[in-house]
């Protein structure tokens, strides 16, 4: 059964599998694990770039600042800093992953390195495929039981797939354009659920804002879960 008390245009289009969901790292945070701004907040204190405070620091200030910890550190010095702070050999799913997990969701958007997703709809007793690269779309799968988790930027257990500094986001468009057309389609044909995101990615924004351009007050509807 689906919660109470959710939008009944959404309860409706979840039960007939029109839903997608976006995650972002507020999921994840739930779980104790660091969000966007303190990932980076840590790599600018070791290199001293400063940054401004968190209600101030858009997604492009962030993403630069990634990428000034890159040219001084290093690409290696990166990921490793993130697959130590993004451990999750200690750490569980949150209950907001369980209840996601528990939603008739086919297909699942992420911004998000770590597991904690597919350990989630693993845990719930579905079958998991994950999107990383271009090349995984074809072993997408349908039917009841299956979800997708498309991992937009990338997977920790995939170093070269992280995409964090401003030069990654450059050349995302250029290097996984079937994973972009994926997300504009889905977007276009779906409404979307989205949790623990801030849309505060600038990169989002512009294919966010072309399908707005193209389909105007015909964009199927999305809703949020938000703090602050």
């Amino acid at each position: 059964p689906l919660p109470r008390g959710l939008h009944p245009d959404l309860k409706n289009n979840l039960n007939s599998g029109d839903v997608c969901a976006f995650i972002g790292a507020g999921l994840s945070a739930g779980a104790r694990l660091p969000g966007w701004y303190d990932l980076i907040a840590e790599l600018a204190a070791t290199i001293g770039y400063e940054l401004p405070p968190v209600k101030w620091a858009t997604g492009d200030i962030l993403i630069d600042a990634a990428q000034a910890y890159v040219n001084r550190q290093g690409l290696f010095s990166l990921v490793s800093h993130l697959k130590d702070r993004l451990d999750t050999t200690s750490v569980q799913p949150s209950a907001a992953h369980r209840a996601l997990a528990d939603l008739p969701i086919s297909l699942v958007f992420t911004a998000n390195f770590d597991d904690l997703l597919e350990r989630a709809f693993r845990d719930a007793g579905r079958r998991v495929e994950v999107v990383v690269r271009d090349d995984s779309i074809p072993f997408m799968r349908r039917g009841p039981g299956v979800v997708n988790i498309v991992k937009l930027y990338g997977d920790l257990s995939q170093p070269d797939t992280i995409v964090l500094a401003r030069q990654q986001y450059e050349s995302y468009f250029l290097q996984r354009p079937q994973m972009v057309k994926l997300l504009e389609t889905e977007l276009a044909r779906s409404d979307t659920l989205y949790l623990g995101w801030s849309g505060s990615d600038p990169y989002f924004k512009l294919v966010f804002g072309e399908l707005l351009s193209r389909f105007g007050q015909m964009m199927r509807p999305s809703y949020a879960v938000m703090f602050d």
